[in-house]
């Protein structure tokens, strides 16, 4: 497995659609951690937005 040194330079479609889409049409938030194996993504939704 390759092992990541740094964050991507540009951002691609996949982060986009995770920090714009996530909060416009969830109400939520993302947050993306970039380590050497890989990406850690945490999406935090509010309950009371999902159940109605």
């Amino acid at each position: 497995m390759p092992v990541l040194s740094l964050a991507p330079r540009r951002s691609g479609f996949g982060t986009e659609l995770l920090t714009q889409t996530v909060p416009y049409q969830l109400r939520g938030t993302t947050t993306l951690t970039f380590k050497p194996g890989g990406l850690q993504c945490t999406i935090e939704l509010p309950a009371k937005e999902l159940l109605q």
